[in-house]
């Protein structure tokens, strides 16, 4: 049997199969109006560790590498000139390393930047103005990046009884720092609250921080007086420790006060297998 279409049916039906098409098509850019999952950028990498393997103040450096000579924090009323080294290690293109020279007050004297790779000695030097410093105590902050890496501090003294009575301290090379302190923690002997100003109860901390020393290398520590008015005449010997290590590690020498310090200035002399190696001059107040 032959059933008729039905009129109104038909265009029913022809309505729907028309919109079909426009639907999809509305559907079809709903969709590509819709965000679309990124591929997640990759993080930047951090900043190289490490790049400034040391600083040190000096009184010179030599050669084409700027090796330091006389090291020390205790520079004579009459230096001319002084010098920061800073040493950077594995430094990647442009790496920016500032040293800004400072008062105790925190009063800039200078700033120095130096965009530089690689690895090796980067020479900051300071000529005062007026020709010479004044005695007293100085800083200078080393910065990575613009950031603050270290801070080392120096003083000048008044006369030239502040400088060690054996002569100019000659490097070895197995001392990559010495750090003067309150104290010390755990088993490295980090020094903790470093400082050039003590308490008269205090004890004092000089950490040497030895890089590479073969076997059988004698450290030696001697104290000595520099002023401190008439409770003892200038240079007086207070105490010397010796010991022989190698390697690479801390070294604390300490010495500790009967009752207390008088007020002035000290220093302790670090000696190398029996050659002046470091001074680091430091006061009680």
């Amino acid at each position: 049997m032959i059933f008729p279409i039905r009129r109104g049916r038909a265009r029913l039906m022809a309505l729907v199969l028309l919109a079909l098409p426009a639907l999809a098509c509305d559907l079809s850019l709903e969709l590509a109006g819709q965000p679309t999952a990124t591929p997640m950028a990759s993080p930047t990498p951090p900043p190289p560790q490490n790049v400034i393997t040391n600083g040190v103040t000096a009184q010179d450096v030599k050669g084409d590498n700027f090796d330091p000579v006389g090291i020390t924090d205790a520079f004579p009323a009459d230096q001319k000139i002084f010098h920061a080294v800073v040493t950077i290690s594995n430094a990647p293109a442009n790496t920016a390393v500032k040293v800004v020279w400072l008062t105790a007050a925190n009063a800039k004297m200078g700033e120095y930047e130096i965009k530089s790779d690689g690895s090796r000695n980067l020479d900051f030097t300071f000529k005062p103005s007026a020709g010479q410093l004044a005695a007293g105590n100085y800083k200078v902050e080393i910065y990575l990046n613009d950031k603050l890496d270290r801070t080392l501090v120096f003083a000048v003294s008044q006369a030239a009884s502040a400088q060690p009575t054996t002569g100019g301290p000659r490097p070895s090379g197995y001392i990559s720092a010495v750090t003067m302190a309150e104290d010390v923690k755990g088993e490295d002997k980090a020094p903790v609250n470093p400082t050039i100003v003590f308490k008269p109860t205090a004890a004092f901390h000089a950490v040497v921080a030895t890089q590479n020393a073969p076997a059988n290398t004698t450290f030696k520590a001697s104290w000595y007086v520099t002023d401190v008015g008439s409770a003892a005449a200038p240079n007086t010997l207070i105490d010397a420790t010796e010991l022989t290590t190698d390697g690479s590690r801390n070294i604390d020498f300490s010495l500790k006060p009967k009752t207390q310090w008088p007020a002035g200035t000290y220093r302790v002399e670090v000696f190398v297998n029996g050659v002046l190696d470091t001074v680091k001059s430091f006061s009680v107040k």
